[in-house]
């Protein structure tokens, strides 16, 4: 674990001479010695295992086939990842085979062809697919040295090989974007990267690949959609548009069968026993060679898919995986339960993700997993559960009688609400799909709303949550990015609200030009304040957003740059905000920069927060990435002069955490009476400044 080195260094005052802002002045009562960030551990350990892989329900449900050698008997498949830097795994991963009527679990690694153990990342899991030979395939992406792996698992044999990497353009292999299995029964992909990194593989389980060598374009990114006849290849290559060719594979001639300058026009292909499908909006097409021909209804042919079970089969056992566990519970329809343990199945140590304190305990969520602790001085930590999205955001009812926490944040913007007064009662929940919970009959987690943008105007909202906020007068008000590939290059900007079960979004076109930056509410918590970055290199923006009427009331340019960063309240009708290394006082009133302090040694700025006695803690980055240094900064409004006290509170080392987590999220939670202390999550490990703010 890291160890921290505190010291105390007040540097001189940064003045700047503006015009007085009507700031009225904080009662702050500066601690007279502080110990420093104090290390509390790692709250959140467990698996990185991939349970919810069945290829016509991919994150939905689990993977159940039969056993080997038999037409029957119940097998889950799942996938461990292993250890993770960021999403990629370290090494390669792994299958994992639970027999649930022997109890008995066996580990299948990944090997070459023939026979080898893979060294290096296999990559992150993409996609899963059965072939029509009745062996499933997995693709990834950004393996060790580049670009996207195709793996063979055989449920018979219980063996994966890695068939290796199929795209390679330019000196350089390419991602797995896409598979589908065609009308011909074979196998095929569709490739990611930069403009006109577009590629088709076909696949005859030969253990050799037919790759397209020209790429279909020179502007797309990626293969959304792809299928394929014994001469043709279909695909569907989408960006700011949606065009789809027919690739005669003989010739490598590629026609363009349709084109739309929409985002929103999806164009769609699917694979059936008589013909390769299109589909855009209601209307679908029948394809022949280079050819289209529009259809009345939808094809009533059967759809070319292989699966372990009929999709219609009733008796499949439920399966909850709990990775802070290491056990598989299951139940059959015939009232049987229990679990397995899998001891096989690697730890890791997971980042701290975003926090909220209510009264004197706090709330934690993992970055990479759908986990939640608690914490408070007395009780230490306590692992609540998991609920199967992933919270980048939290907001609270502190009400004595009825406290709740909202947790919201990708996938597809799901909302949920956790009910403090009573018991945590979810073994699973997802976005999309609740399947019966194995021991109990309500969730608590509940999914309570979904912000999801669907059709790319804002009307149904964000779907990545970066922040939400609960006003006094009832609003849940959530901000993000609808950030789908098909949308736009670039993320875009979306902001809603709930209330009593309405939800509303506004959007104004400029939104398609911003991404979210940062979100805090007014003073008196009616409004809410919006810092959006611009995509362009423009100023950034400043909103002002009203829930009760749905609307933006003020639009401000941002002075200082193209991304106004992460902001606060700071007094009325002044926000405090963080840009890059920078720290600013912003007058909404008169849309003016009031104060600005450069912080001078750092890089970048990752998370600031006002305290209760009106000073301003931010964590930055020191003298390289892998330092971060914890400081405070009282500011102070004198006439025609705005001063800061800028003082270093910690540094903290490295050894805890890597690249992939940053001090992104910083609390206050009160102590005892009128003092609190600032938790700082984001690490591996949680932080602590102990009673550093005394409220009179």
């Amino acid at each position: 674990m890291a160890t921290c080195v505190a010291f105390l260094i007040c540097s001189a005052c940064t003045k700047v001479k503006p015009v007085a802002p009507s700031v009225p002045n904080a009662k702050v009562i500066v601690t007279p010695s502080i110990l420093g960030a104090e290390n509390l551990g790692s709250p959140l350990k467990g698996t990185n295992v991939s349970w919810l892989i069945d290829p016509l329900y991919p994150n939905l449900k689990p993977l159940i086939t039969t056993a080997p050698n038999s037409n029957a008997g119940f097998v889950a498949v799942m996938i461990d990842n292993g250890l993770l830097n960021g999403a990629t795994p370290i090494n390669a991963f792994r299958f994992i085979a639970v027999n649930l009527q022997t109890q008995s679990t066996k580990i299948i690694e990944v090997t070459t062809p023939n026979g080898q153990a893979i060294q290096g990342s296999l990559g992150r899991v993409t996609r899963y697919v059965f072939g029509t030979n009745k062996k499933l395939y997995v693709s990834t992406e950004a393996g060790t040295g580049g670009g996207g792996h195709l793996i063979e698992y055989d449920p018979n044999t219980q063996t994966a090989i890695d068939l290796g990497r199929p795209f390679l353009a330019k000196g350089k292999f390419l991602e797995i974007y896409m598979l589908n299995v065609g009308k011909d029964g074979a196998l095929y992909g569709g490739s990611f990267g930069d403009d006109g990194d577009v590629y088709t593989f076909r696949y005859a389980y030969n253990q050799s690949f037919y790759v397209d060598n020209t790429p279909i374009n020179g502007t797309s990114k990626y293969v959304a959609y792809v299928t394929g006849d014994e001469k043709f290849t279909y695909a569907t290559v989408g960006q700011e548009n949606w065009m789809m060719y027919a690739i005669n594979r003989a010739t490598g001639q590629k026609t363009l069968m349709m084109k739309y300058n929409s985002p929103d026009d999806r164009i769609e292909l699917t694979s059936h026993v008589d013909a390769c499908y299109a589909k855009h909006g209601s209307t679908h097409y029948k394809l022949k060679e280079a050819t289209t021909s529009p259809m009345d209804n939808r094809p009533l042919t059967d759809r070319v898919l292989y699966a372990p079970y009929n999709v219609e089969k009733t008796d499949l056992p439920e399966l909850v995986w709990k990775g802070n566990e290491k056990k598989l519970y299951y139940k059959f329809t015939n009232g049987s339960e229990g679990s397995i343990l899998i001891n096989q199945v690697m730890e890791d140590v997971y980042p701290t993700s975003t926090m909220i304190g209510i009264k004197n305990s706090l709330f934690i969520s993992a970055s990479k997993v759908p986990e939640l602790v608690s914490y408070n001085r007395n009780a230490g930590f306590k692992y609540l559960g998991n609920y199967a999205i992933t919270a980048h955001s939290m907001a609270v009812i502190d009400n004595a009688n009825n406290p709740k926490i909202f947790m919201g944040g990708y996938p597809k913007g799901a909302v949920l609400e956790y009910d403090l007064n009573n018991t945590w009662t979810v073994n699973n929940l997802t976005p999309t799909y609740t399947p019966p919970a194995i021991t109990e009959v309500q969730s608590n987690p509940q999914k309570i709303t979904q912000f999801q943008d669907a059709d790319a105007s804002g009307v149904r909202g964000a779907m990545y949550l970066s922040g939400m906020f609960y006003t006094k007068n009832g609003f849940l008000i959530a901000g993000g990015n609808n950030d789908r590939l098909t949308v736009s290059t670039n993320r875009e900007l979306s902001i809603g609200s709930l209330r009593n079960g309405i939800k509303r979004n506004v959007y104004l076109p400029e939104f398609q030009n911003y991404e979210y930056s940062g979100m805090c509410l007014s003073k008196d918590s009616n409004l809410a304040y919006v810092a959006a970055k611009s995509v362009s290199g423009s100023n950034g923006k400043i909103y002002v957003y009203n829930p009760a009427t749905n609307s933006i009331i003020e639009s401000m340019d941002f002075p200082l740059g193209a991304c106004p960063g992460t902001i606060s309240i700071y007094s009325q009708n002044i926000i405090v905000g963080s840009c890059e290394g920078t720290v600013y006082l912003y007058d909404i009133s008169k849309r003016s920069i009031i104060f600005k302090h450069d912080m001078g040694y750092s890089q970048k700025i990752y998370s600031m927060v006002t305290a209760p006695d009106g000073s301003v803690w931010i964590t930055l980055t020191g003298t390289d990435i892998f330092n971060t240094r914890i400081v405070k900064l009282v500011i102070k409004n004198e006439p025609n002069n705005v001063t800061a006290d800028v003082s270093l509170i910690a540094n903290l080392s490295d050894s805890d955490r890597d690249e992939n987590t940053k001090p992104t999220s910083m609390v206050f939670v009160e102590a005892t009476t009128g003092k609190f202390d600032l938790y700082i999550s984001g690490l591996k490990s949680l932080y602590r400044v102990s009673t550093c703010c005394i409220n009179s």
